[in-house]
Protein backbone atom coordinates (compact mmCIF):
# COMPACT_ATOMS: atom_id res chain seq x y z
CA UNK A 1 0.00 0.00 0.00
CA UNK A 2 2.53 2.26 0.44
CA UNK A 3 3.77 1.88 -2.57
CA UNK A 4 0.59 2.58 -4.51
CA UNK A 5 0.22 5.91 -2.19
CA UNK A 6 3.95 7.39 -3.48
CA UNK A 7 2.34 6.11 -7.16
CA UNK A 8 -0.80 7.98 -6.45
CA UNK A 9 1.16 11.50 -5.30
CA UNK A 10 3.70 11.33 -8.19
CA UNK A 11 0.81 10.84 -10.81
CA UNK A 12 -1.07 14.00 -9.34
CA UNK A 13 1.81 16.39 -9.17
CA UNK A 14 2.85 14.48 -13.10
CA UNK A 15 -0.71 15.65 -14.45
CA UNK A 16 -1.12 19.14 -12.98
CA UNK A 17 -5.08 18.61 -13.17
CA UNK A 18 -5.93 19.19 -9.23
CA UNK A 19 -6.17 21.73 -7.33
CA UNK A 20 -3.99 23.52 -5.34
CA UNK A 21 -5.11 22.52 -2.22
CA UNK A 22 -5.04 18.92 -3.59
CA UNK A 23 -1.00 19.55 -4.67
CA UNK A 24 -0.10 20.75 -1.13
CA UNK A 25 -1.67 18.06 0.57
CA UNK A 26 0.75 15.58 -1.89
CA UNK A 27 3.42 16.98 -1.26
CA UNK A 28 2.97 17.41 2.75
CA UNK A 29 2.78 13.85 2.58
CA UNK A 30 5.56 13.23 0.02
CA UNK A 31 7.64 15.42 2.74
CA UNK A 32 6.54 13.97 5.71
CA UNK A 33 6.01 10.13 5.18
CA UNK A 34 8.14 7.73 6.82
CA UNK A 35 7.78 4.80 4.08
CA UNK A 36 10.73 2.26 3.56
CA UNK A 37 13.54 3.84 1.84
CA UNK A 38 13.33 0.72 -1.37
CA UNK A 39 9.88 1.98 -1.84
CA UNK A 40 10.59 5.55 -2.24
CA UNK A 41 13.91 5.07 -3.40
CA UNK A 42 13.58 3.33 -6.58
CA UNK A 43 15.22 4.56 -9.72
CA UNK A 44 11.70 5.02 -11.51
CA UNK A 45 9.88 6.46 -9.04
CA UNK A 46 12.54 9.06 -7.58
CA UNK A 47 13.56 9.87 -11.28
CA UNK A 48 9.84 10.99 -12.24
CA UNK A 49 9.32 12.71 -8.90
CA UNK A 50 12.16 14.70 -9.62
CA UNK A 51 11.06 15.45 -13.19
CA UNK A 52 7.41 16.39 -11.68
CA UNK A 53 8.90 18.49 -8.79
CA UNK A 54 11.04 20.47 -11.07
CA UNK A 55 8.01 21.62 -13.36
CA UNK A 56 5.54 21.90 -10.75
CA UNK A 57 5.75 26.21 -10.59
CA UNK A 58 5.23 26.11 -14.33
CA UNK A 59 1.85 25.38 -13.59
CA UNK A 60 1.23 26.30 -9.55
CA UNK A 61 2.27 29.74 -7.69
CA UNK A 62 2.72 30.33 -4.38
CA UNK A 63 5.14 29.90 -1.66
CA UNK A 64 3.22 27.32 -0.07
CA UNK A 65 3.81 25.18 -2.95
CA UNK A 66 7.77 26.47 -3.11
CA UNK A 67 8.42 25.66 0.74
CA UNK A 68 6.72 21.91 0.33
CA UNK A 69 8.92 20.86 -2.71
CA UNK A 70 11.78 21.93 -1.02
CA UNK A 71 10.41 20.03 2.19
CA UNK A 72 10.50 17.16 -0.30
CA UNK A 73 13.48 17.42 -1.42
CA UNK A 74 15.08 17.54 1.95
CA UNK A 75 12.98 14.33 2.53
CA UNK A 76 14.54 12.97 -0.44
CA UNK A 77 18.13 13.36 0.70
CA UNK A 78 17.16 11.50 3.34
CA UNK A 79 15.78 8.24 1.52
CA UNK A 80 17.17 8.60 -2.02
CA UNK A 81 20.73 10.02 -1.60
CA UNK A 82 22.42 8.12 -4.46
CA UNK A 83 19.77 9.71 -7.01
CA UNK A 84 20.01 12.73 -5.84
CA UNK A 85 23.53 12.80 -6.31
CA UNK A 86 23.46 11.97 -9.62
CA UNK A 87 20.82 14.51 -10.81
CA UNK A 88 21.41 17.50 -8.87
CA UNK A 89 20.61 19.14 -11.48
CA UNK A 90 16.83 18.66 -10.93
CA UNK A 91 16.97 20.33 -7.18
CA UNK A 92 20.26 22.62 -6.97
CA UNK A 93 18.57 25.37 -8.90
CA UNK A 94 15.43 25.29 -6.93
CA UNK A 95 17.76 25.81 -3.65
CA UNK A 96 19.35 28.33 -5.01
CA UNK A 97 16.04 30.25 -5.65
CA UNK A 98 14.87 29.36 -2.23
CA UNK A 99 18.08 30.33 -0.09
CA UNK A 100 17.87 33.57 -2.18
CA UNK A 101 14.13 34.00 -1.63
CA UNK A 102 12.61 37.31 -0.10
CA UNK A 103 10.15 35.34 1.18
CA UNK A 104 11.19 34.29 5.06
CA UNK A 105 9.40 30.49 5.41
CA UNK A 106 10.99 29.60 2.12
CA UNK A 107 14.31 30.98 3.10
CA UNK A 108 14.09 29.04 6.17
CA UNK A 109 12.95 25.87 4.24
CA UNK A 110 15.90 26.67 1.88
CA UNK A 111 18.39 26.36 4.38
CA UNK A 112 17.50 23.29 6.04
CA UNK A 113 17.55 21.21 2.74
CA UNK A 114 21.12 23.46 2.06
CA UNK A 115 22.37 22.25 5.55
CA UNK A 116 21.44 18.91 4.77
CA UNK A 117 22.30 18.74 1.48
CA UNK A 118 26.19 20.28 2.92
CA UNK A 119 26.06 17.25 5.08
CA UNK A 120 25.19 14.18 2.89
CA UNK A 121 27.19 15.97 -0.25
CA UNK A 122 30.27 17.32 2.38
CA UNK A 123 32.63 17.21 -1.20
CA UNK A 124 30.31 15.80 -3.90
CA UNK A 125 32.30 17.18 -7.52
CA UNK A 126 28.56 16.04 -9.00
CA UNK A 127 26.82 18.46 -6.42
CA UNK A 128 29.76 21.12 -7.01
CA UNK A 129 29.72 21.35 -10.80
CA UNK A 130 25.59 21.26 -10.98
CA UNK A 131 25.70 24.52 -8.74
CA UNK A 132 28.41 26.44 -10.40
CA UNK A 133 26.58 25.19 -13.89
CA UNK A 134 23.74 27.09 -12.48
CA UNK A 135 25.62 29.90 -11.20
CA UNK A 136 27.49 30.43 -14.39
CA UNK A 137 23.79 30.27 -16.39
CA UNK A 138 22.90 33.77 -18.20
CA UNK A 139 19.62 35.77 -17.24
CA UNK A 140 17.63 37.57 -19.80
CA UNK A 141 19.71 40.44 -19.22
CA UNK A 142 22.50 39.03 -19.48
CA UNK A 143 23.80 38.90 -16.57
CA UNK A 144 24.84 35.36 -14.54
CA UNK A 145 22.02 34.17 -12.00
CA UNK A 146 25.20 34.19 -9.58
CA UNK A 147 25.44 38.09 -9.81
CA UNK A 148 22.15 37.95 -9.07
CA UNK A 149 21.94 36.00 -6.66
CA UNK A 150 25.31 38.02 -4.90
CA UNK A 151 23.01 41.23 -5.81
CA UNK A 152 20.29 39.45 -3.59
CA UNK A 153 22.88 38.79 -0.62
CA UNK A 154 23.76 42.14 -0.45
CA UNK A 155 20.16 43.77 -0.37
CA UNK A 156 19.78 41.65 2.09
CA UNK A 157 22.41 42.92 4.36
CA UNK A 158 20.88 45.95 4.08
CA UNK A 159 17.55 44.49 5.80
CA UNK A 160 17.63 44.50 9.75
CA UNK A 161 14.87 41.80 9.61
CA UNK A 162 17.19 39.58 7.06
CA UNK A 163 20.92 40.40 7.52
CA UNK A 164 21.67 37.76 10.15
CA UNK A 165 20.84 34.67 7.78
CA UNK A 166 23.05 36.20 5.31
CA UNK A 167 26.60 34.48 6.46
CA UNK A 168 24.31 30.76 6.85
CA UNK A 169 23.40 31.07 3.07
CA UNK A 170 27.07 31.69 1.81
CA UNK A 171 28.60 29.69 4.33
CA UNK A 172 25.67 26.68 2.16
CA UNK A 173 26.82 27.88 -0.98
CA UNK A 174 30.45 27.79 -0.32
CA UNK A 175 30.21 24.75 1.19
CA UNK A 176 28.16 22.90 -1.85
CA UNK A 177 31.40 24.12 -3.87
CA UNK A 178 33.70 22.08 -2.24
CA UNK A 179 33.86 19.24 -4.25
CA UNK A 180 34.85 21.37 -7.31
CA UNK A 181 37.64 19.52 -9.74
CA UNK A 182 40.80 21.59 -8.99
CA UNK A 183 39.46 23.24 -5.81
CA UNK A 184 37.14 26.17 -5.47
CA UNK A 185 40.05 28.92 -5.73
CA UNK A 186 39.47 27.79 -9.56
CA UNK A 187 35.86 29.19 -9.60
CA UNK A 188 36.01 32.49 -11.45
CA UNK A 189 33.23 34.19 -9.48
CA UNK A 190 34.98 33.11 -6.20
CA UNK A 191 35.96 36.89 -5.66
CA UNK A 192 32.59 37.95 -6.02
CA UNK A 193 31.21 35.64 -3.13
CA UNK A 194 34.25 36.93 -1.04
CA UNK A 195 33.18 40.12 -1.05
CA UNK A 196 29.71 39.32 0.43
CA UNK A 197 31.96 37.92 3.37
CA UNK A 198 33.37 40.92 3.61
CA UNK A 199 30.40 42.84 3.89
CA UNK A 200 29.36 40.84 6.39
CA UNK A 201 32.51 41.14 8.68
CA UNK A 202 32.35 44.78 8.40
CA UNK A 203 28.72 45.35 9.39
CA UNK A 204 27.61 46.07 12.57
Amino acid sequence: IQGFIVDRAIHVLEEHKASKGVMLHYLHLLATQDFRHSIVASSGRVGRLLDALKDLTQHLKGNGIVSERLMVYQRLLEQARSHMKTKPLSWIRELLDGLTSLHKETRTKAMELGTKAVAVFPSSSTVSLALRTVLDEKMEDGKTIGTFACKRLEKMLASKDDNLVVPQIWAIVLSLMKGMEGGIDKWNSLKDWLKIMQRCFNSS
